[in-house]
């Protein structure tokens, strides 16, 4: 990468690490300012959601398999595993495992379920695109079902 210092470089790999922890560090902040405040970290996640949906207009009319594929990439880019997706332009599944684990529960002083929140994120997504979102954990994975709204 460009650097204005010529004895200062950063590797691509190094870049990677760096955005992918940043990227969940300012998920968690977030959550854990909400809980602070008195607000339930599901409702911070809302609230993103419905930020960052506009710029999810481009998936529109391209299927429930485009939005999920476009979800597990958060995840995948924030560290987590993708493990299958599934579907097409009416319904489709995408499992992952998530990033976040014991290290940055702990740093932050969330709980899992709370660090899970984030996940809510994609109901303004799914809404504005016409879908609705279901998901859930069981053990280390999470499923994320977009289904289309009649």
């Amino acid at each position: 990468m460009a650097s204005s210092h010529p004895s200062v470089s950063f590797s691509d790999e190094e870049l990677r690490l760096q955005a992918q922890g940043n990227g969940t560090a300012f998920s968690l902040a977030l959550l854990r300012y909400a809980r602070d405040h008195g607000e339930a970290p599901e409702a911070a996640a809302r609230w993103l959601g419905t930020l960052f949906a506009p710029n999810w207009e481009s998936l529109q009319g391209q299927g429930a398999r485009a939005i999920a594929r476009e979800a597990a990439l958060n995840v995948v880019s924030r560290g987590g595993t993708l493990h299958e997706l599934t579907g097409d332009e009416q319904q489709a599944e995408v499992t992952v495992t998530d990033a976040v684990d014991a290290e940055y529960l702990e740093a932050f002083g969330l709980k899992r379920v709370e660090a899970d929140a984030l996940y809510t994120v994609y109901e303004p997504i799914a809404d504005a695109l016409g879908y609705a979102l279901r998901w859930e954990r069981t053990g280390e994975t999470i499923t994320l079902v977009f289904r289309r709204r009649e």
